[in-house]
Protein backbone atom coordinates (compact mmCIF):
# COMPACT_ATOMS: atom_id res chain seq x y z
CA UNK A 1 0.00 0.00 0.00
CA UNK A 2 1.25 3.19 -1.07
CA UNK A 3 1.84 5.78 1.44
CA UNK A 4 -0.86 8.21 0.05
CA UNK A 5 -3.04 5.85 0.19
CA UNK A 6 -2.54 4.49 3.84
CA UNK A 7 -3.09 8.66 4.93
CA UNK A 8 -6.45 8.23 3.35
CA UNK A 9 -6.76 5.29 5.38
CA UNK A 10 -6.18 6.74 8.69
CA UNK A 11 -8.18 9.89 7.32
CA UNK A 12 -11.09 7.80 6.46
CA UNK A 13 -10.64 6.16 9.85
CA UNK A 14 -10.13 9.24 11.84
CA UNK A 15 -13.30 10.86 10.24
CA UNK A 16 -15.33 7.57 11.13
CA UNK A 17 -13.98 7.80 15.03
CA UNK A 18 -14.75 11.08 15.15
CA UNK A 19 -18.81 11.20 13.98
CA UNK A 20 -18.97 8.04 16.67
CA UNK A 21 -17.38 9.96 19.08
CA UNK A 22 -19.53 13.47 18.66
CA UNK A 23 -22.70 10.60 18.78
CA UNK A 24 -21.44 8.94 21.99
CA UNK A 25 -21.11 12.35 23.38
CA UNK A 26 -24.55 13.80 22.72
CA UNK A 27 -26.37 10.69 23.29
CA UNK A 28 -24.50 10.75 26.61
CA UNK A 29 -24.96 13.95 27.41
CA UNK A 30 -28.43 13.98 26.45
CA UNK A 31 -29.95 11.22 28.00
CA UNK A 32 -27.70 9.85 30.74
CA UNK A 33 -29.50 12.47 32.99
CA UNK A 34 -32.94 11.02 31.88
CA UNK A 35 -31.86 8.05 33.71
CA UNK A 36 -32.90 9.41 37.08
CA UNK A 37 -36.20 11.04 35.54
CA UNK A 38 -37.57 7.19 34.78
CA UNK A 39 -37.90 6.97 38.48
CA UNK A 40 -38.88 10.56 39.42
CA UNK A 41 -42.70 11.02 39.80
CA UNK A 42 -43.61 13.41 37.10
CA UNK A 43 -46.88 14.78 36.75
CA UNK A 44 -47.27 15.64 32.71
CA UNK A 45 -48.22 19.43 31.71
CA UNK A 46 -49.85 19.88 28.53
CA UNK A 47 -47.77 22.35 25.79
CA UNK A 48 -50.88 23.87 24.40
CA UNK A 49 -53.87 25.47 26.47
CA UNK A 50 -57.52 23.96 25.30
CA UNK A 51 -59.46 25.53 22.72
CA UNK A 52 -62.59 27.62 23.75
CA UNK A 53 -65.24 25.99 21.46
CA UNK A 54 -67.22 29.60 21.19
CA UNK A 55 -64.52 31.18 19.66
CA UNK A 56 -64.57 31.10 15.98
CA UNK A 57 -61.66 29.75 13.24
CA UNK A 58 -60.32 32.56 10.73
CA UNK A 59 -59.52 31.66 7.83
CA UNK A 60 -57.30 33.92 5.27
CA UNK A 61 -56.50 33.52 2.09
CA UNK A 62 -56.21 34.80 -1.89
CA UNK A 63 -59.02 33.33 -2.57
CA UNK A 64 -62.27 31.67 -0.41
CA UNK A 65 -65.51 30.21 -2.01
CA UNK A 66 -68.25 28.34 -0.80
CA UNK A 67 -69.39 25.16 -2.33
CA UNK A 68 -73.37 24.81 -0.78
CA UNK A 69 -74.30 21.41 -2.47
CA UNK A 70 -70.97 20.26 -0.10
CA UNK A 71 -71.11 22.68 2.78
CA UNK A 72 -67.53 23.11 2.50
CA UNK A 73 -65.43 25.90 2.73
CA UNK A 74 -62.71 26.20 -0.20
CA UNK A 75 -59.61 28.28 0.56
CA UNK A 76 -56.88 28.46 -2.04
CA UNK A 77 -53.34 30.74 -2.21
CA UNK A 78 -51.50 31.43 0.78
CA UNK A 79 -53.96 29.83 2.90
CA UNK A 80 -53.92 30.30 6.74
CA UNK A 81 -56.49 29.21 9.18
CA UNK A 82 -55.67 30.06 12.47
CA UNK A 83 -57.43 30.21 16.53
CA UNK A 84 -55.93 30.31 19.93
CA UNK A 85 -51.86 29.98 19.25
CA UNK A 86 -52.94 26.85 16.69
CA UNK A 87 -52.60 27.55 12.96
CA UNK A 88 -52.52 25.98 9.56
CA UNK A 89 -50.98 27.16 5.99
CA UNK A 90 -51.09 25.80 3.13
CA UNK A 91 -51.57 25.95 -0.47
CA UNK A 92 -55.59 24.63 -0.65
CA UNK A 93 -57.51 23.89 2.87
CA UNK A 94 -61.22 22.90 2.46
CA UNK A 95 -63.13 23.31 5.26
CA UNK A 96 -66.30 21.36 6.57
CA UNK A 97 -68.63 22.72 7.97
CA UNK A 98 -70.98 19.80 9.32
CA UNK A 99 -68.47 18.01 10.54
CA UNK A 100 -65.39 20.91 11.26
CA UNK A 101 -62.87 18.81 9.57
CA UNK A 102 -59.87 20.83 7.27
CA UNK A 103 -58.10 18.86 4.87
CA UNK A 104 -55.06 21.10 3.56
CA UNK A 105 -52.62 20.04 0.84
CA UNK A 106 -49.07 21.54 -0.28
CA UNK A 107 -46.71 23.27 1.59
CA UNK A 108 -48.29 22.64 4.73
CA UNK A 109 -47.00 23.81 8.17
CA UNK A 110 -48.89 23.82 10.99
CA UNK A 111 -47.91 24.96 14.58
CA UNK A 112 -49.67 24.00 17.45
CA UNK A 113 -48.73 25.93 20.64
CA UNK A 114 -44.67 25.71 20.52
CA UNK A 115 -44.46 22.50 18.34
CA UNK A 116 -44.15 23.11 14.32
CA UNK A 117 -45.10 20.42 11.61
CA UNK A 118 -44.79 20.46 8.61
CA UNK A 119 -46.01 18.02 5.56
CA UNK A 120 -47.60 17.38 1.67
CA UNK A 121 -51.29 16.67 2.85
CA UNK A 122 -53.36 17.26 6.47
CA UNK A 123 -56.52 15.98 7.44
CA UNK A 124 -57.81 17.15 10.63
CA UNK A 125 -61.03 17.33 12.84
CA UNK A 126 -60.63 21.16 14.19
CA UNK A 127 -62.70 20.41 17.10
CA UNK A 128 -60.58 17.58 18.67
CA UNK A 129 -56.96 18.33 16.89
CA UNK A 130 -56.77 14.92 15.36
CA UNK A 131 -56.00 13.69 12.57
CA UNK A 132 -52.79 12.79 10.68
CA UNK A 133 -49.92 14.21 8.12
CA UNK A 134 -48.69 12.36 5.53
CA UNK A 135 -44.61 12.99 5.06
CA UNK A 136 -44.29 14.73 7.97
CA UNK A 137 -41.92 16.43 10.19
CA UNK A 138 -42.08 17.64 13.70
CA UNK A 139 -40.22 20.30 15.62
CA UNK A 140 -40.68 20.60 19.04
CA UNK A 141 -39.50 23.27 20.23
CA UNK A 142 -38.81 23.10 24.44
CA UNK A 143 -36.52 19.63 23.50
CA UNK A 144 -34.85 20.13 20.03
CA UNK A 145 -36.84 17.57 19.39
CA UNK A 146 -36.89 16.45 15.21
CA UNK A 147 -38.71 13.71 14.52
CA UNK A 148 -40.03 12.28 10.80
CA UNK A 149 -42.40 9.96 9.48
CA UNK A 150 -43.88 9.04 6.07
CA UNK A 151 -47.69 9.59 8.12
CA UNK A 152 -47.93 11.20 11.67
CA UNK A 153 -50.79 10.72 13.69
CA UNK A 154 -52.20 13.70 15.82
CA UNK A 155 -53.87 11.93 18.45
CA UNK A 156 -54.52 14.94 20.56
CA UNK A 157 -53.64 18.42 20.79
CA UNK A 158 -49.99 17.99 21.60
CA UNK A 159 -50.11 13.72 21.52
CA UNK A 160 -48.20 12.34 18.59
CA UNK A 161 -47.95 8.80 16.85
CA UNK A 162 -45.36 7.51 13.98
CA UNK A 163 -45.41 3.99 12.59
CA UNK A 164 -42.18 3.92 11.64
CA UNK A 165 -40.23 7.21 12.87
CA UNK A 166 -36.58 8.86 13.27
CA UNK A 167 -35.93 11.28 16.41
CA UNK A 168 -33.02 13.50 16.57
CA UNK A 169 -31.93 16.76 18.17
CA UNK A 170 -29.88 17.58 15.39
CA UNK A 171 -30.79 20.00 12.68
CA UNK A 172 -30.38 19.40 9.30
CA UNK A 173 -31.05 16.57 6.83
CA UNK A 174 -27.52 14.42 7.90
CA UNK A 175 -27.51 14.82 11.77
CA UNK A 176 -24.85 13.62 13.84
CA UNK A 177 -27.03 10.82 15.81
CA UNK A 178 -30.42 9.56 15.38
CA UNK A 179 -32.80 6.76 16.85
CA UNK A 180 -35.10 5.40 14.13
CA UNK A 181 -37.92 3.19 15.43
CA UNK A 182 -41.48 1.88 15.44
CA UNK A 183 -44.42 2.79 17.21
CA UNK A 184 -42.81 6.15 18.02
CA UNK A 185 -45.07 7.98 20.74
CA UNK A 186 -44.90 11.91 21.83
CA UNK A 187 -46.37 12.63 25.06
CA UNK A 188 -48.08 16.23 26.19
CA UNK A 189 -44.72 16.52 28.59
CA UNK A 190 -42.49 16.55 25.17
CA UNK A 191 -41.47 13.23 26.32
CA UNK A 192 -41.95 9.92 24.45
CA UNK A 193 -41.17 6.34 23.47
CA UNK A 194 -40.10 4.11 20.96
CA UNK A 195 -39.89 0.48 20.26
CA UNK A 196 -37.12 -1.64 18.49
CA UNK A 197 -34.98 1.57 18.69
CA UNK A 198 -31.52 1.61 16.84
CA UNK A 199 -29.39 4.73 17.54
CA UNK A 200 -27.31 5.59 14.85
CA UNK A 201 -24.01 7.62 14.48
CA UNK A 202 -24.48 9.50 10.67
CA UNK A 203 -25.87 6.25 8.96
CA UNK A 204 -23.49 3.97 11.63
CA UNK A 205 -26.13 1.68 13.59
CA UNK A 206 -24.40 1.73 17.38
CA UNK A 207 -26.98 0.22 19.85
CA UNK A 208 -29.98 -1.39 19.71
CA UNK A 209 -33.13 -1.31 22.34
CA UNK A 210 -36.17 -3.28 22.57
CA UNK A 211 -37.95 -0.04 24.02
CA UNK A 212 -36.13 3.63 24.17
CA UNK A 213 -37.62 6.51 26.24
CA UNK A 214 -36.73 10.26 25.38
CA UNK A 215 -37.20 12.57 28.43
CA UNK A 216 -38.83 15.92 28.77
CA UNK A 217 -37.69 19.29 28.52
CA UNK A 218 -37.37 19.77 31.92
CA UNK A 219 -35.44 16.82 33.14
CA UNK A 220 -32.34 16.51 30.26
CA UNK A 221 -30.12 19.28 29.70
CA UNK A 222 -30.10 20.60 25.72
CA UNK A 223 -27.08 19.41 23.60
CA UNK A 224 -27.03 20.43 20.00
CA UNK A 225 -24.72 18.93 17.20
CA UNK A 226 -24.31 21.89 15.32
CA UNK A 227 -25.27 25.49 15.48
CA UNK A 228 -29.03 25.61 15.12
CA UNK A 229 -31.86 27.79 14.18
CA UNK A 230 -35.02 27.73 16.21
CA UNK A 231 -36.95 26.64 13.40
CA UNK A 232 -37.18 24.52 10.77
CA UNK A 233 -35.60 25.33 7.54
CA UNK A 234 -38.70 26.56 4.38
CA UNK A 235 -41.92 28.00 5.25
CA UNK A 236 -42.60 30.37 8.19
CA UNK A 237 -44.80 29.37 10.77
CA UNK A 238 -48.12 30.50 9.69
CA UNK A 239 -49.53 33.88 10.60
CA UNK A 240 -52.39 35.86 10.25
CA UNK A 241 -50.39 39.13 9.91
CA UNK A 242 -49.57 39.60 6.42
CA UNK A 243 -48.41 43.15 6.88
CA UNK A 244 -44.21 42.68 6.75
CA UNK A 245 -43.73 45.76 4.62
CA UNK A 246 -43.82 46.93 1.35
CA UNK A 247 -44.45 44.64 -1.39
CA UNK A 248 -42.59 44.79 -5.00
CA UNK A 249 -45.21 43.20 -6.33
CA UNK A 250 -48.95 43.83 -6.95
CA UNK A 251 -51.58 41.37 -6.12
CA UNK A 252 -54.94 41.63 -4.80
CA UNK A 253 -55.81 42.03 -0.54
CA UNK A 254 -56.37 38.83 0.63
CA UNK A 255 -59.73 37.20 1.55
CA UNK A 256 -61.06 36.71 4.83
CA UNK A 257 -63.34 34.41 6.82
CA UNK A 258 -64.85 33.71 9.99
CA UNK A 259 -66.58 30.07 10.92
Amino acid sequence: MTPAATHRRKGARFRVLTALGCALFCWAGLWLPALGWAQEATVPGSRTTPLDPNLPWHIEADRIRYDQARDEYIAEGDVVISKQGRSIAADVIRYHAQTAMAYAEGNIMMTAGTDVLSGSYLEIDLESEKGYLDDGVIFIQENNYHLRGDRIQKIGPDLYSIDRGVITTCDGPTPDWKISGRDVKVHDDGSGSAWNALIYARDVPLAYFPIFRFPHATSVKRVSCFPRSAIPKGRAPATTNRSTGPSTTSRMPPSTCII
